[in-house]
């Protein structure tokens, strides 16, 4: 669909050439998740060792047992989730599942062994040997603290009141903030938290053999040649002194925490554009009143919108003066309540284009998932006027949770009738 040469982006861009193609934010961030999580074979390891605890952990009597041991070690419960591609959220909170519920997986797991009374026995072997092992200690903390930040933007683009221009501010916001965090001093402070978890759950942190020694002259990776690493990479550090034996902080910091951190900027910086951010920058400044610095937005609309640009800039000056008499910031509700159409129409005309813009896909989708929660098997033969009546109201839930069923109930009672209902 989104195909610039016989895609709906092209078809729709031929009848108006003014019409933005914007890919679903949602869509965009959860696949630097999934890319990230993917190239990186440990990552990818760790994430499938959380797979397999969830499989074990979905047998009824299992769960039942993991809840017991959780109240008995007075920790919040907490369920793990399949791991999915298309479910944003669920790497972020199995991360946080499984450092919450470490313990108790590994008491579990330790008693199954020893009584030796399941045929699944075996698998909880495998299972267990997966989780102490200090590879997969280490990339749950670093993937931890990184889903983190990512899981901020997240919950911003899946809000309804999200426009292009704050959603915009806040991806050049989460950029630099992993951009900032890249250095040894940040690592150092996670190594700590690492290191606590590892003593108290008796995991060795040693560093791999592979470090010490290479046979293979590494090269630097070409995913990562839009950085300057010669002094980071393990592959400068191999080149530059195989001598040399890097303590267990200073490998993982290169081998995990830099390539882990690497690979998410790479991946925002590729799929969030700099045009695309260019453009979600100028609209957020156009929502602050700022004519200087939401150019770029007026010259995209200029030939549909025929402003004129003295008026335009004139209109928001008087505008977010009079804001500013009142209070010293304004809000997008205070612009949306105040700005009149008959008093500021070229602003007022800018503004719709800005707000209505979409920032993802998000509830639309959610709209689709509806018809699974509406449509059961107890209502598989109604009709379709019925089922989107339904559906309208499940999907309008904000709405219509708020109204009265008694006033509906007394109306309907009021009719004419053979029996009084009322």
């Amino acid at each position: 669909m989104s195909g610039n040469k016989n895609g709906v982006q092209s078809k729709v861009r031929s009848k108006n050439p003014e019409a933005i193609y914007i890919h679903c934010m949602a869509h965009k961030l959860n696949l630097v998740v999934v890319d990230t999580c993917k190239n990186i074979k440990d990552a990818r390891n760790m994430f499938n060792g959380i797979e397999a605890v969830f499989v074990h952990f979905s047998n009824p009597s299992k769960n039942a047992k993991l809840i017991e041991v959780q109240e008995n070690l007075k920790i919040k419960k907490s369920t793990l989730m399949r791991v999915c591609d298309t479910r944003w959220i669920c790497r972020f909170k199995n991360c946080e599942s499984i450092i919450n519920n470490f313990e108790c997986i590994i008491q579990i797991l330790q008693e199954e062994i020893v009584s030796d009374s399941d045929k699944n026995v075996t698998q909880a072997i495998g299972i267990l040997a997966i989780l102490q092992k200090g590879s997969f200690v280490i990339y749950l903390f670093i993937l931890y603290e990184t889903l983190l930040l990512i899981n901020i933007l997240s919950n911003q683009l899946q809000q309804k009141t999200a426009t292009l221009g704050n959603t915009g501010v806040t991806v050049n916001g989460v950029i630099e903030s992993f951009k900032k965090k890249r250095n040894a001093a940040e690592f150092s402070k996670l190594w700590q938290n690492i290191v606590n978890f590892a003593n108290k759950n008796k995991i060795s942190l040693e560093t791999p053999s592979l470090c010490k020694e290479s046979k293979r002259k590494r090269t630097q990776p070409n995913s990562l040649k839009s950085f300057n690493l010669t002094t980071t990479t393990s592959a400068a550090s191999l080149i530059n002194d195989t001598d040399t034996i890097l303590s267990p902080e200073e490998y993982w910091c290169i081998h995990a925490y830099y390539q882990v951190i690497d690979s998410v900027i790479i991946n925002m910086e590729d799929r969030f554009s700099e045009q695309s951010l260019k453009l979600a920058t100028s609209i957020d400044n156009l929502l602050k009143l700022n004519y200087e610095k939401s150019k770029y937005f007026v010259d995209h609309y200029e030939r549909l919108t025929c402003v004129n640009r003295k008026i335009l800039e004139a209109e928001m000056t008087v505008a977010k003066n009079s804001f500013l008499q009142n209070k010293e910031t304004f809000e997008l509700a205070d612009i949306i309540n105040t700005v009149n159409q008959s008093v500021y129409p070229n602003l007022y005309k800018h503004l719709q284009l800005a707000i209505t813009i979409p920032v993802s896909s998000s509830t639309c989708e959610r709209s689709f998932s509806t018809m699974r929660r509406v449509k059961t098997w107890l209502r598989t033969t109604m009709a379709e006027d019925r089922f989107s009546s339904l559906a309208m109201l499940n999907i309008e839930r904000d709405l219509s949770n708020k109204i009265d069923t008694e006033v509906i109930v007394n109306k309907f009672a009021e009719q004419d009738r053979r029996i009084v209902l009322k």
